[in-house]
């Protein structure tokens, strides 16, 4: 017989088989099974012959230890003896993804002065004032500040002037033919007198063509064929032949010269053909091997002439050749211009521009023609978008100390900020600017609360008495007459400090010092308030735009992390023009009746493009509502099909708004700036809602 152990697993109790009875024979039984979920404590085996309340033996025992002997599937057996589970590496949670290394970058609606991108534009021209009206070629470069990848007239830096220019005042420059004679062999040329030396040059004849050879007589020609001798000018002329003599196959066995003609040079491409019915000739022309000389080249112009040396024609069996040389020339530039990548002439990338005379005149710079370089180099980039979780500071709070000052551990809301040069010092000498896209101005009789707020965390070389580097903030205008001037503009209770008299003192700015954004240490998170309504012609702008400009000064003893910001928001109260109202109303009692099971809505469609889990919606309610399950306002969205409630503890709608959990005002609702109103709100509360996921 054989028992099955009597055990629990958890909290739930299993028992094994019962009795079995083997007659004798071999018998195989499952003594117990086990759930996915269970944790064995304890158990044992007893195996008799006899049932075992009247056994008298303890047959065999199975405990605790040994368990260890038995073969285990996804289980083991721990410090304590107990049998369990093992971890199978399985896990509930899932990740928001706002971990490991995040690469961001500035949205291109943001700009920032400079501009990193290093533009050019070349130009060749004639009368140029940088040339003194003469001809040349122009290269203006500069920064990329409006980031539309071209130079503008405001962003050019400076102007490289590349005139004609008259050279090599010492060198033969230019050979003249006055006389071609005749008779000569193709030779060399060489330089007698002038007080210099090293010239060297050579000369081509011309020459009549003296006999064409028959590579190929071809099949079924005549003698009375017509050879035709073209070439493509400037070209030899005159020259006529004929057939002379064929075989029986028509084949051409010899061609006679009737007139070798004039002028041909070894650089024509001379072609010889045949007017026949015949096909497969092949001709090639032999040229005169003396003749007069047709044109000159200088393979070195020497040095150190004075005056013109005289010109010796190296084949002496010619006659009457006369050529004569040219000291000096006037030459063009010639400007190549190239990318280069990252490294050691340009941190940032950028551009190098080659520049040399042409002094062999084929339009090209040659590497021994070039005389100058230099490189137009891409700038870093000032203003970057960051999550601050690559920067390798020790982290403390909201806060991240680096080698050159304390920055933020994190972004004031959502996961990116901008800011100057994340992880590096901003670097003394620097005057930036970082530009957000322009907003449109409410009509002026709708201005009411009118502010910027944006939350940022600045640290700067500054002291005590405010001398050092700064940080502000400048608003310009647009109406019908453009754009108006950049102008400083203080914050809601001033800027904490000033910065040095050294720096520039802004358009609307009081005399120096300036005061700004600064302080001996790191400021931390802060939310800046600019009051709007009050800034002057802001009734007559069509659109309003702001820069957060910084400065450090050029000798500062330290190099800071320079400004973050986060969070920047526009907002507008308006002008209660009208409301919708629901319930009872009266303008002539102090109050009026209830109306029992009354339900109203107000529906319109906006436009939530644009926004995202950090956008929210706001509403403007005043409510005297009895709340709790009885009377209650709530508010919907929908994208068409089915409606979603973004203001009650359930998103669900298949319930009426007044028995909702968490409705307006409920138990008691919060407005967005956290204060609680319950069945009576006493006046229009501004209530802030989430937009769903999905939406």
């Amino acid at each position: 017989m054989i028992l099955a152990p009597l055990t629990s697993a958890g909290v739930s109790p299993w028992t094994g088989p019962s009795v079995v009875s083997s007659d004798g024979d071999a018998t195989v039984v499952t003594g117990f099974r086990l759930p996915g979920n269970s944790t064995v404590m304890d158990g044992w085996l007893h195996v008799t012959n006899t049932p075992v309340a009247t056994s008298t033996d303890s047959g065999i025992v199975w405990d605790g230890a040994n368990f260890d002997a038995g073969y285990m599937l996804g289980s083991e057996l721990n410090s304590d003896g107990y049998l369990v589970l093992q971890d199978d590496g399985s896990r509930s949670n899932v990740s928001n993804f706002d971990v490991g290394d995040i690469q961001v970058s500035l949205n291109s609606a943001y700009t920032y002065s400079p501009g990193w991108r290093h533009v050019f534009t070349k130009l060749e021209g004639t009368n140029l004032s940088g040339c003194g009206g003469g001809d040349g070629t122009s290269v203006g470069h500069g920064f990329d500040d409006d980031f539309d990848q071209a130079l503008d007239e405001e962003e050019i830096v400076e102007t490289l002037y590349y005139c004609d220019t008259f050279a090599n005042e010492d060198s033969v420059a230019a050979l003249t033919i006055n006389s071609s004679g005749d008779g000569y062999a193709p030779g060399n040329l060489s330089g007698q007198g002038g007080n210099g030396s090293g010239f060297s040059g050579t000369y081509i004849i011309s020459s009549g063509i003296e006999s064409i050879t028959v590579d190929d007589g071809g099949s079924n020609y005549d003698t009375a064929d017509t050879i035709v001798i073209q070439c493509q000018t400037p070209c030899g002329s005159g020259a006529a032949a004929s057939v002379a003599s064929v075989d029986g196959n028509g084949t051409i066995l010899s061609v006679s010269m009737d007139d070798p003609g004039s002028g041909y040079t070894p650089d024509n491409n001379i072609y010889i053909g045949i007017q026949s019915s015949g096909s497969g000739a092949s001709l090639s022309e032999q040229l005169g091997s003396t003749g007069p000389i047709h044109s000159t080249e200088i393979t070195d112009g020497g040095s150190n002439y004075t005056s013109s040396p005289t010109i010796v024609i190296s084949d002496s069996g010619g006659s009457g050749g006369l050529i004569t040389a040219t000291l000096g020339a006037y030459y063009e530039y010639q400007i190549d211009i190239i990318s280069v990548a990252a490294g050691e002439n340009c941190t940032e990338a950028g551009f190098k521009l080659m520049s040399g005379l042409d002094v062999n005149g084929d339009r090209n710079l040659d590497t021994s023609e070039i005389e100058n370089t230099i490189y137009l180099c891409h700038q870093t980039k000032i203003w970057q978008a960051t999550t601050f979780t690559d920067l390798n500071g020790t982290i403390y709070g909201d806060e991240q100390t680096l080698s050159h000052g304390v920055v933020p551990s994190s972004s004031y809301q959502g996961i990116v900020s901008a800011g100057t040069l994340p992880g590096s010092p901003l670097p003394a000498g620097t005057a930036s600017s970082f530009l957000i896209p322009s907003t449109s101005v409410p009509g002026v009789e709708y201005i009411n609360g009118y502010y910027l707020k944006f939350h940022h965390w600045y640290h700067l070389d500054s002291n005590a008495s405010g001398g050092g580097d700064g940080a502000w903030v400048e608003y310009r205008l647009e109406s019908q007459e453009g754009w108006g001037n950049w102008t400083y503009i203080e914050p809601e209770g001033g800027y904490p400090s000033t910065m040095s008299t050294d720096a520039p003192t802004p358009n609307g700015a009081a005399a120096s010092p300036v005061p700004v954004f600064a302080s001996p240490t790191y400021s931390g998170w802060v939310e800046s308030n600019f009051s709007l309504s009050s800034i002057v012609g802001i009734e007559n702008a069509d659109k309003l735009q702001f820069r957060f400009q910084i400065w450090t000064h050029p000798n500062a003893s330290n190099e800071r992390p320079g400004w973050f910001l986060d969070n920047l928001r526009f907002n507008n109260d308006g002008i209660y023009v009208g409301a919708w109202h629901h319930g009872c109303y009266t303008l002539t009692s102090p109050s009026c009746q209830y109306s029992a099971d009354a339900y109203g809505s107000l529906e319109r469609t906006i436009d939530l493009s644009g926004t995202n889990n950090t956008s929210n919606i706001e509403v403007e309610m005043e409510w005297d509502l009895e709340g709790s399950i009885y009377d209650n306002a709530c508010v919907e969205l929908s994208l068409g099909s089915g409606w979603t409630d973004i203001s009650s503890s359930t998103s669900s709608t298949t319930s009426d708004c007044a028995s909702r959990s968490g409705a307006i005002p409920g138990n008691g609702y919060a407005d967005a700036n956290g204060q609680t109103y319950n069945d009576q709100s006493w006046d229009f509360r501004t209530v802030s809602l989430d937009i769903p996921s999905g939406f």
